[in-house]
């Protein structure tokens, strides 16, 4: 098994230095596919487009391009020592939150200031992994049998959530994808308040997900299978379909130690997404501006916006400090720079800078490097992905309550000391012996 997977990898046989070169590459080809796009088609998506203010022949292009390669080399030092899916998932949210950010700060003459946040936060992030050897604390291990109670509970929620939906939306299949805005806006309209809120946002984030990767039982796969199937064609929320394929795309990279094909993977698919465009269709085209222009936009508005940190005034620490405004700050960006009555949710560097300024750079650096602290290596961090996926375009706080993040990393803390599960199996052995080939571990 050992042998067939170092030969289906040949990349790992390069010399470290010719690994760092090509991944430092790639990153940069992925760079100017999303520059071509950016410059010839985002502007296209009228009030959802992206203002065309810089040039590419500027000065701010090119140091643009220097920064990205100084970010872009530590990030390939990092490919080469650290392998496990939640590295993976770092490496993602790299990609597509910030690879962007280096695209919009030229294209709208964005904010030096948060331009500069995000970089020294990513720097300090990626240097930090490649620098520190994580040794989680020494905790007691848990006694095992809590998954399956644990996945008879999930199960119960989501029947209980299904029986919802099928009462009030029988069992649509939703093909019309123009129709879903109509279908998210009846959805958020009938939603209950309440705790009912956050169960369906955790249903999919969490339970499904958790039933789907740590259950053993065939039954509750389909259970959480069938569930996601229902709310998305209720709510005609694509995150909730595209984020399946996503999480398995980054846990196979991880398992294989294919981590280094994100950047051409992405580069591709934003090339054929501009190909694509330019001959009349435009939801693949839609989904890229979505998913990672229009995220790297909102953040240069906000920060453009919001000149004094807003101190989370809006929010949980309203008793303690003054709102300015007199709507949320996603409602007031949305105004001002799209759609009247449009909620542009910040993404999670943009938000800690307008609500914190500076000092948010510390409290994110530390954030993450708490979480790799207490959590061991193995498979069962695949937990993390969906929490990791959201922080593109969700703040911090709404991530790890709304959106279930601090349930997954109870949940992921909690199996990271069960010792049946961390169990490699033959899957994660071959990921071990291509780490072995590579020099790295861990």
């Amino acid at each position: 098994m050992n042998n067939m997977v170092n030969r289906s990898h040949s990349f790992v046989v390069l010399r470290p230095s010719h690994r760092l070169v090509i991944q430092f590459t790639l990153v940069l080809l992925y760079r100017l596919a999303c520059d071509w796009f950016a410059w010839q088609t985002s502007r296209q998506f009228g009030q959802y487009g992206i203002a065309t203010v810089g040039s590419p022949f500027s000065s701010k292009y090119f140091l643009s391009i220097a920064v990205l390669s100084v970010t872009a080399a530590v990030y390939s030092a990092f490919l080469n020592r650290r392998l496990d899916v939640f590295d993976v998932g770092l490496a993602f949210l790299f990609l597509t939150s910030y690879v962007p950010v280096t695209v919009a700060w030229w294209i709208t003459a964005g904010s030096d200031s948060y331009f500069g946040f995000v970089t020294l936060f990513w720097v300090s992030i990626l240097s930090l992994s490649i620098g520190v050897r994580w040794k989680s604390p020494s905790l007691p291990l848990l006694g095992g049998g809590y998954t399956k109670i644990f996945s008879i509970i999930y199960s119960a929620i989501i029947i209980y959530l299904g029986i919802l939906l099928y009462l009030r939306f029988g069992a649509p299949v939703l093909t019309d994808f123009g129709s879903a805005y109509t279908l998210r806006a009846a959805f958020n309209e009938w939603l209950p308040k309440g705790l009912l809120t956050y169960l369906f946002s955790w249903s999919v984030y969490v339970f499904a997900i958790y039933l789907l990767i740590i259950s053993k039982e065939i039954l509750f796969k389909l259970i959480a299978l069938i569930f996601i199937m229902m709310i998305f064609s209720a709510s005609g929320n694509k995150v909730y379909i595209l984020m399946l394929p996503i999480l398995l795309f980054l846990h196979l990279i991880s398992v294989y130690g294919f981590a280094w094909l994100m950047a051409p993977t992405m580069a591709v698919g934003v090339v054929l997404a501009k190909i694509i465009f330019d001959l009349g269709e435009v939801w693949i085209p839609t989904f890229v501006q979505r998913f990672l222009i229009m995220p790297a936009d909102i953040a240069f508005r906000y920060a453009e916006y919001f000149r004094e940190p807003l101190l989370y005034s809006y929010s949980f620490l309203s008793p303690f400090f003054t709102y300015r405004y007199d709507d949320l700050p996603g409602k007031l960006i949305g105004k001002a720079f799209y759609v009247s009555g449009d909620n542009a949710t910040a993404g999670f560097a943009v938000d800690m800078f307008t609500n914190l300024g500076w000092i948010g750079l510390p409290i994110l650096v530390v954030f993450f490097v708490a979480l790799r602290r207490v959590l061991t290596p193995g498979a069962h961090l695949v937990l993390l992905l969906p929490f990791v996926i959201q922080l593109i375009d969700t703040p911090l706080p709404t991530a790890l309550l709304t959106g279930g993040g601090g349930l997954m990393i109870a949940g992921a803390f909690l199996i990271s000391r069960h010792r049946i599960l961390v169990k490699p199996s033959a899957s994660t052995s071959g990921s071990a012996a291509v780490r072995r080939s590579l020099g790295t571990g861990t």
